[in-house]
């Protein structure tokens, strides 16, 4: 399974097709299968920032931190801005992993309030505050 871009733009099928394959073997928690299918889905179709919020998630859960961040900050420079909180959500536990946490602090500031994904914004914000008050 593999394809370029070619000078008539994205392979948007080939991109559909292994962005699909990547999603089941995520769900069935095969993460570094998943992750090199998402990337060839986002080697068809650069622009597909959904492909990179999936390899961040990957990321994370194969405990590359610093990796998921990277992830998720190229794919909020891609995806509209309804998708933002959740990104800043992840952004922020990956800085938590990394024990950055004033940086994880800033990440989750930026979920606003009322979102799905406040609460646990808000959890995981007194969590870096309080390793921040103890020194970490």
């Amino acid at each position: 399974m593999r394809s370029v871009v070619s000078d008539r733009g994205p392979d948007i099928e080939f991109n559909t097709s292994a962005y699909s394959k990547a999603d089941e073997l995520y769900r069935a928690s095969r993460f570094r299968d998943a992750l090199r299918l998402f990337k060839a889905s986002l080697e068809a179709d650069p622009s597909d920032g959904e492909a990179l919020f999936a390899m961040g998630s990957c990321y994370d859960a194969l405990r590359k931190p610093a990796r998921a961040a990277a992830a998720y900050r190229s794919a909020m420079e891609l995806l509209p801005p309804d998708r933002h909180p959740a990104l800043h959500f992840n952004v922020g536990n990956a800085f938590l992993d990394l024990g950055q946490y004033a940086e994880a602090l800033e990440e989750y500031k930026m979920v606003p309030k009322g979102h799905a994904v406040w609460p646990a914004a808000t959890r995981n914000a007194n969590l870096a505050l309080e390793k921040l008050g103890n020194g970490g």
